[in-house]
């Protein structure tokens, strides 16, 4: 595969982003061959576009976090420039929706299946933070935007756990029933600012389990 970072970020004549100091430029040009050799190691294509150029420099620049994940995950990059997901709002229901084409259906002992379950989820969460985390610096989304997007990538996860270990808690070791011996699912409560939609990257997620009945 190729990267295109010669010359670097559109070329010598242009500077998408002038208005970042000089190490900035620097620190983001050094991510961004380090994100390059990860492409070329594992045989991907990171031509970046060039009305992109300027706009991962900003991103490269302020985010450790995106330019750790390209280099560990370089095909995470390469899926969101390919996708168009980085420039598009989400409609509501698109996380589960991708949680949903992921996650484990066939029968599997519970080891296997928290296994797989683990993989699913951070897999999602890594493309997911990316993009969520590159709209806001690039400035294609808000502060509502941003915090609604991690509040509902949470949810989509804690839903999708849920729903897999119920299904395969009850087939290996039972379902709960209530007094009356009506089945029970189990309710999870999200406080704090999960519960207000105003998650932001680095919030904790409290919970609360319950079952409608003893």
């Amino acid at each position: 595969g190729t990267c295109a970072s010669d010359p670097p970020f559109g070329g010598p004549t242009e500077d998408p982003m002038p208005d970042l100091p000089p190490d900035l430029k620097q620190e983001a040009q050094d991510k961004f061959d380090a994100l390059c050799d990860a492409a070329r190691k594992t045989g991907l294509d990171l031509s970046i576009p060039e009305d992109l150029a300027g706009e991962m420099q900003g991103v490269l620049a302020c985010s450790d976090f995106v330019a750790r994940t390209g280099q560990r995950y370089p095909e995470v990059i390469a899926g969101l420039l390919e996708s168009g997901d980085l420039h598009r709002r989400y409609p509501a229901g698109a996380f589960q929706d991708r949680l949903r084409a992921v996650l484990p259906v066939e029968a599997m002992d519970l080891a296997a299946l928290e296994a797989r379950l683990g993989s699913a989820l951070r897999g999602l969460r890594r493309r997911e933070m990316v993009r969520i985390a590159w709209r806001d610096l690039a400035g294609h989304a808000d502060l509502a935007e941003t915090v609604e997007d991690l509040s509902a990538l949470a949810d989509a996860c804690i839903e999708g756990a849920l729903a897999a270990l119920y299904h395969g808690f009850c087939r290996d070791l039972g379902t709960p029933m209530g007094p009356t011996g009506k089945p029970q699912q189990l309710v999870v409560v999200g406080m704090g600012k999960l519960g207000a939609r105003e998650l932001n990257f680095s919030s904790d997620v409290d919970l609360i389990f319950a079952y409608p009945e003893s």
